[in-house]
This record gives C-alpha cells, sequence and structure tokens, in this order.
C-alpha cells in the first residue's frame, strides 16, 4: 500500500526551491537518490530531496519526464511535524517557492523589494524602483 503523493507544484527553478525549504527551516539535498517515507520502496526514488529538523520524512523532488522542471512527492501517512512544517498537502512549501521565484525575478530586474505577511497570513511582496 502506497502513502505517496503528489504536491500540487510546477518546480522550475531549483535555487527558489532551496530558497523556499529554507524559509520553512529545510534543507534542499541535491542527488540523493531517494527520500524518506513510511515504506522504503521504489516509489521513494527522487532525483533530490528536501529534509527538515526533527522530521522523520522527507519531501521528494523528481524530475519530470520531460526534463523541463521537476514535481513534489511526499508521505503524508504519519509525517509528525512535516505536514505542520510545510503546509496541508505542501501548501507552505508552495507559497514560499512561488514567493521565492518571484523575489528572484524582480531582484535579478533591479527593484527593491519588501516582503511581510498580511493579516490573513500570506505572504505579501512589495516591489519598487
Amino acid at each position: 500500500m502506497s502513502h505517496i503523493s503528489e504536491i500540487r507544484c510546477e518546480i522550475k527553478d531549483l535555487d527558489a526551491l532551496a530558497d523556499a525549504a529554507a524559509a520553512l527551516g529545510g534543507t534542499l539535498n541535491l542527488n540523493t537518490g531517494r527520500f524518506k517515507a513510511y515504506f522504503d520502496n521504489a516509489e521513494n526514488r527522487s532525483d533530490h530531496s528536501i529534509s527538515f529538523p526533527n522530521s522523520r520524512y522527507e519531501i521528494g523532488v523528481v524530475e519530470r519526464g520531460d526534463h523541463e522542471g521537476y514535481t513534489l512527492k511526499c508521505d503524508w501517512f504519519s509525517t509528525g511535524n512535516l505536514q505542520e512544517i510545510a503546509g496541508t498537502e505542501g501548501a507552505k512549501l508552495v507559497d514560499e517557492y512561488n514567493a521565492a521565484v518571484v523575489w528572484r525575478h524582480y531582484s535579478q530586474q533591479g527593484y527593491n523589494l519588501n516582503r511581510y505577511q498580511n493579516d490573513a497570513g500570506e505572504i505579501v511582496l512589495e516591489a519598487s524602483k
């Protein structure tokens, strides 16, 4: 029985993914070949993995077949604090990734950026020249 599910996000920038993992206290580990899950089987194959302190499981980063990006996979079964850290079905990680992509893009364009969370807990980025 598999517990592996895909996190709904298209990853195209590993540097932004590393920034997103770091924002949540984690680390993007390159060329790991596997990610930690409840079962250790072929479904745990990944190109890279994201680990978090005090978390038993990891998030797998798997290159798509078209070599145009990556998908994220995780085992949410009995994950302990992983879902708390990365968000329900990885929502916090996805938000951090999207913010990192935008931040990196506008920084490269010479914008000054400010980041904060609004009252609803959403990430807000403000850009100015």
